[in-house]
């Protein structure tokens, strides 16, 4: 089920999308496109998470400031929902530290994930980082899409060391992120 933010849409209406969805047994794929998060509704979200098995969990281009970062807490801590598949696509706004670490968290413990995708604004050193020692570890994992993500250069280094040990990934993918050719050599040699 998509919801779709826009000014007409008002939070009522996001919540009883959200209602609908939790109580659609047909529904177990999710994603919120241009939602204005606020208290209320990260809460609303926060209780249906873990009351259906979601495959699928979808945020593109949701804003509301640092509070977004509770919502992908959310999904990244859920551990006990059979999440295969997420989904974070801001094209809009940076994405901060915290939702590394999110991320992060989700990776190394989230043992349903099965495909996570990445399409943020820029991929730096210290996210790379992050992200890195989370697929180092990382039994579960296969795919990971970074399409569309600008992946800067002091990054490769963080991210190859990650892909080098992790041993379940089958699929990668790169698509428009900006890489040289000698940067993409670190990666496959990886």
């Amino acid at each position: 089920m998509l919801i779709q933010g826009s000014e007409s849409l008002g939070e009522s209406h996001v919540l009883m999308h959200l209602w609908n969805a939790k109580q659609d047994p047909a529904c177990t794929q999710l994603e919120l496109k241009d939602i204005e998060f606020d208290p209320t509704l990260v809460s609303s979200f926060i209780d249906i998470l873990p009351s259906k098995s979601w495959t699928s969990l979808t945020l593109t281009n949701c804003h509301g400031g640092s509070i977004v970062n509770d919502v992908i807490w959310a999904i990244c801590a859920s551990t006990n929902t059979p999440i295969e598949s997420f989904k974070l696509h801001q094209s809009m706004s940076s994405v901060d530290s915290m939702t590394f670490a999110a991320i992060a968290f989700g990776l190394k413990y989230a043992k349903h994930w099965r495909y996570l995708s990445l399409a943020v604004q820029t991929i730096d050193h210290d996210a790379s980082n992050v992200l890195a020692r989370a697929l180092a570890r990382n039994t579960w994992l296969c795919s990971l899409n970074l399409g569309g993500s600008i992946i800067s250069p002091a990054a490769i280094g963080p991210l190859s060391f990650g892909l080098r040990l992790n041993r379940s990934l089958s699929e990668l993918i790169l698509d428009g992120c900006a890489l040289e050719d000698d940067q993409i050599a670190v990666i496959l040699q990886a």
